[in-house]
């Protein structure tokens, strides 16, 4: 499974044209995948996976990245891969969160994807006690434990694998 990986990535951003047309969501799964199996991101035959995704979060939104469930993934990618972040992308993300604390019009996947993130960044060097990332953070965590079933389950079966995360 991994050579395949590898082998899509490489036909993905094989030439200049090609890596700008791979969407974010993908690009981000990508990165998690390589980096979790000790592979080097910033330098992915020849690419730096983590600038090119920088790249396309600065356009965010355009037609194959406008959700927060993907803008979530891009910055899960970039914490775990200990990329900095730019506050920019914070700032841009704190503008997606509904007055409810939810994501995505209260989505509970995209709101837990997001939780993620957030608890991720939280614990980078450059955002320890950001009052930005621990408030949106806390935001999501309470739009999740309202929407809680008494079972303890959330909407569905995704939901709640995402939100017990």
């Amino acid at each position: 499974m991994l050579s395949h990986l590898r082998m899509c990535m490489y036909n993905s951003t094989s030439g200049a044209e090609q890596s700008t047309d791979l969407p974010a969501g993908n690009l981000a799964y990508y990165v998690l995948a390589l980096y979790s199996t000790c592979h080097d991101v910033s330098d992915f035959y020849g690419h730096d996976l983590l600038q090119l995704l920088k790249q396309k979060m600065h356009n965010f939104p355009v037609e194959s990245f406008s959700n927060p469930f993907q803008y979530s993934l891009a910055l899960l990618a970039l914490c775990n891969a200990e990329s900095y972040i730019d506050s920019s992308f914070v700032n841009m993300f704190k503008g997606l969160q509904d007055d409810d604390g939810s994501y995505f019009y209260g989505d509970v996947d995209t709101t837990a994807m997001a939780a993620m993130a957030l608890t991720c960044m939280s614990h980078m060097a450059q955002f320890v006690n950001d009052a930005t990332i621990n408030a949106t953070l806390d935001g999501c965590v309470d739009y999740l434990r309202s929407r809680q079933e008494p079972s303890g389950n959330y909407a569905n079966i995704f939901a709640s694998a995402l939100s017990d995360q």
